[in-house]
Formats: structure tokens, C-alpha cells, sequence
């Protein structure tokens, strides 16, 4: 960036490209696309300024478009990670609802087994002499 700065409001339009690229705008809402008319309008200018005078603004439009580029990047860089971490948040989820049915299925089994070798104890002790010394819920000491 050039630190020879000649030319009116040339500073308070660096300020304001410096402000953009920092995200910490004062002026125009933070996360605005760094632009010609958005660097105008958050140093308070008339955005036609920077496009009328292009030689004596020469420099601070290649720093606009730099900036602008960067800030395009960092976009897409963070729009791929936003995608990327969706994808994995969908895959957690399908993996945690088949993991619950697996669960449910296990449970299921487990509640038909219990019921089953009730009724196998039921009909056994119809057909043998074996009584019970322990009561049905009482803690079993050895």
C-alpha cells in the first residue's frame, strides 16, 4: 500500500479500505464486500470520486482490487469449509440414527429373550416338584 498518499480525502479512503479489510467498519455493515462504491461510502465520499479521478486514485483502486481478491478467497475458502463441515454434520447424524435403531433393535430382542425365559420357567415349574426357597424379588445371599 502506498504511504505517500497525495490527494484529497485519499487518506480517509485508505482508512476506510484498511477498515473493510479488518471487518471493522464504521460506517457500512461488517462483512460488506470490499468494493470502489463500499471503500467510497464508509470514508463518507462520493463513490464516483475514486472512478472520475483514476490517475491521482491509481493506486489505492489496485489496492481495492488486491483486497478484494483477498477477501473473495478467504470467502470461498470459508464457504468450502461451511460445506465441508455441513457434509460431516449430515454423516454424524445418519450415523447416530442408525446407531438408535440398532440400539432400539438390541433392546427389542433383548425385552422378546426376557419374555421367552419367563415362559419357559412358567411351563417348568408346571411340570416339576421344584419349589422356589428364595421369594420372587428377594436378593439372593451366598
Amino acid at each position: 500500500m502506498n504511504t505517500n498518499i497525495k490527494g484529497t480525502g485519499l487518506q480517509e479512503l485508505y482508512d476506510a479500505l484498511l477498515r473493510l479489510a479488518n471487518n471493522k467498519p464504521e460506517r457500512v455493515e461488517k462483512g460488506t464486500r470490499i468494493s470502489f462504491r463500499t471503500v467510497a461510502l464508509e470514508a463518507g465520499k462520493d463513490p464516483s470520486l475514486i472512478r472520475k479521478d483514476r490517475e491521482i486514485y491509481a493506486q489505492l483502486i489496485a489496492d481495492i482490487e488486491h483486497y478484494a481478491a483477498v477477501q473473495k478467497e478467504k470467502s470461498a475458502k470459508k464457504n468450502g469449509q461451511v460445506t465441508q463441515l455441513k457434509a460431516r454434520l449430515a454423516q454424524l447424524r445418519n450415523e447416530s440414527e442408525r446407531f438408535e435403531e440398532l440400539w432400539k433393535a438390541a433392546l427389542a430382542r433383548e425385552l422378546f429373550l426376557l419374555d421367552q425365559i419367563d415362559d419357559y420357567e412358567q411351563r417348568w415349574k408346571k411340570y416339576t416338584n421344584v419349589i422356589d426357597f428364595v421369594p420372587n424379588g428377594s436378593p439372593v445371599n451366598h
